[in-house]
């Protein structure tokens, strides 16, 4: 196995410096994605991670058996139900802090 690193779990570490404040965070921002059906919710999710992971549509999409124009779709749908666009360096720290614990 790998020993863990802080550039390996950056995210979960912030989360956990955060405490309570990073779930009343969370619950605020993702309570419109937290709406969803599972069954709506884990794709935009799954795009999400997947376009954090790479900074590509296509590799992306490539990546998820997925049309390019439907990555593109779930991700402005994230954007829209969470207000941070994945797109923007800023917004994707935020939404990896985010999804840490889901």
């Amino acid at each position: 196995t790998d020993a863990a690193t802080i550039a390996g779990h950056w995210e979960h570490l912030v989360d956990e410096g955060l405490g309570k404040s990073a779930d009343l965070f969370r619950a605020e921002r993702l309570a419109d994605l937290d709406a969803l059906t599972d069954e709506r919710r884990e794709p935009i999710i799954d795009a999400v991670r997947e376009y954090l992971r790479s900074g590509s549509v296509a590799e992306s999409s490539r990546a998820l058996f997925l049309h390019r124009n439907t990555m593109l779709k779930r991700l402005q749908r994230f954007a829209e139900l969470t207000g941070l666009d994945p797109s923007i360096p800023h917004d994707a720290g935020t939404i990896r802090v985010l999804l840490a614990r889901s």
